[in-house]
């Protein structure tokens, strides 16, 4: 067993290190990542390695033991082992996560540090093929997209921001009777984490009582949901460049806070809803969201105003785009009288508004078809039902352009800059009203766009000031 476990081990090693070098091993003592240890130890590939252990302190004193023991295999084998102690609970309380992600986040990222300091190639870690089967079974409990039935994947990157080192899984290939196996042929001691055994703990309970069910009907389960992984991720990845290939087209905007989606273009797109569920899937809206917009924008409803939201983040519907923006609160982008964002900012209704060092007075007023349209400097009027409430102010970017009153053709805002001979500083601080993407309804607060102008028509106007 043991020459046939290694033979595969080392071709999946060489497969992902083709050159050698030195890795980290993340041991935790327990069966498999003694198996991997032992592994990397008697293996041909002269790839050589470092041990971590991360001891969390959730289990008194066995946590102690498993690093004792971690410590005397690495010294009996000659092996430089790295030892981190973490206050896990403290941290889990601190950032509102479960003990499970709060240990995950603290071993890769310290991991990560150990790597660079080092100068190891890659962190490895003992996944194996049950696993993988487990972590399946995990994501469909909960609910998940096609990403959540890829598995994981035998390469990647340390799940930590701006990680640079790889995360490797040599083992996914392996069952945990191989591994077993393996173990007992080489007459290996390992520690068991009586924690494994608590079923109360939905991993463990898929461990113990469902894998074995699904292995009893089917004995070769392992082997088909590798298989059905492998087929997830080629869809995965067809469905990534689908997005990749159309987003450009939808997303009009996009600032480190959120994102202006532009409705026409999104409904011309062949697969509306999925794009927009991967749009927003990243400020955290569950899936109902996008279902629930595509429907209302084919039902044909009045959509400005409606509002839907995530735990961080809220869309936005306003005519024809939708504006994804942080929630309010008392530390977030919006505060009393004064709404800020870094790189845009929505206007909701009247109000004052602080903006990219400006300071803006907006509010709506009926008008009268003989008043004057005439304003004062540093003043403009939009059409209200032409640019209703809520609208986007961004800082201005190349490529912006408006048709100027009086006007048949477009103007781009850099040539019109030269004509209202701004300088510098104000060109830096232009800011314009979102019409759609590059069109805008106005260049605050100078010049709008025809589109918006107020008419005969007009019942109603926006009116902003700045510093008014």
């Amino acid at each position: 067993m043991k020459p046939l476990l290694q033979k595969r081990f080392d071709e999946t090693m060489r497969g992902l290190l083709p050159e050698g070098g030195a890795v980290l091993v993340a041991f935790s003592g327990g069966m498999d990542s003694v198996c991997l240890a032992d592994l990397l130890l008697h293996s041909r590939t002269g790839i050589r390695f470092e041990a971590a252990h991360c001891n969390f302190h959730l289990r008194g004193a066995e946590s102690d033991a498993d690093e004792a023991f971690v410590r005397d295999w690495c010294a009996s084998a000659g092996i430089v082992c790295h030892f981190s102690s973490f206050d896990t609970e403290s941290v889990a309380r601190e950032r509102g996560c479960s003990l499970e992600m709060a240990a995950r986040d603290l071993r890769y990222a310290w991991f990560e540090t150990v790597c660079r300091e080092r100068g190891l190639a890659a962190t490895v870690v003992a996944h194996h093929a049950n696993d993988n089967a487990e972590t399946l079974l995990l994501n469909l409990l909960r609910g998940t997209g096609i990403k959540g039935l890829t598995g994981m994947p035998v390469c990647a990157k340390l799940p930590v921001p701006g990680a640079e080192t790889p995360l490797l899984r040599p083992m996914l290939g392996f069952t945990r009777a191989e591994i077993a196996s393996y173990i007992r042929s080489r007459g290996l001691s390992f520690r068991e984490d009586s924690s494994n055994a608590d079923t109360a703990i939905r991993r463990n309970a898929i461990r113990h009582q469902v894998l074995p069910v699904m292995t009893a009907l089917n004995p070769g389960f392992l082997d088909t949901v590798g298989d059905e992984m492998r087929h997830f991720s080629q869809v995965s990845r067809i469905a990534d460049e689908y997005v990749g290939q159309h987003r450009g087209a939808v997303v009009l905007s996009e600032t480190a806070h959120g994102m202006v989606i532009g409705v026409p273009a999104l409904l011309e797109q062949s697969h509306p809803e999925y794009l927009l569920y991967r749009l927003l899937e990243p400020f955290g809206f569950p899936p109902a969201v996008p279902e629930s917009v595509i429907a209302l924008l084919r039902g044909g409803g009045t959509l400005s105003g409606k509002q839907f939201f995530s735990p961080a983040y809220r869309l936005v519907m306003t005519s024809d785009s939708m504006l994804v923006v942080p929630q309010p609160g008392p530390d977030g982008p919006f505060r009393e009288g004064i709404r800020e964002g870094d790189s845009c900012m929505v206007v909701e209704g009247d109000g004052v508004y602080a903006f990219a060092g400006r300071r803006f007075h907006v509010r709506q007023l009926p008008w009268s078809p003989g008043a004057d349209p005439h304003v004062p400097e540093g003043t403009v009027l939009l059409d209200a039902e032409a640019c209703p409430y809520p609208f986007l102010i961004r800082p201005w970017s190349a490529g912006d352009w408006l048709v100027p009153l009086g006007m048949r053709g477009r103007k781009k805002l850099s040539d019109l800059f030269v004509d209202l001979k701004m300088n510098l500083l104000d060109k830096e601080k232009a800011c314009v009203v979102v019409k759609e993407d590059h069109h805008v309804a106005a260049l605050l607060c100078r010049r709008i766009d025809a589109a918006v102008k107020v008419s005969s028509r007009t019942v109603s106007v926006i009116r902003i000031t700045e510093n008014g």
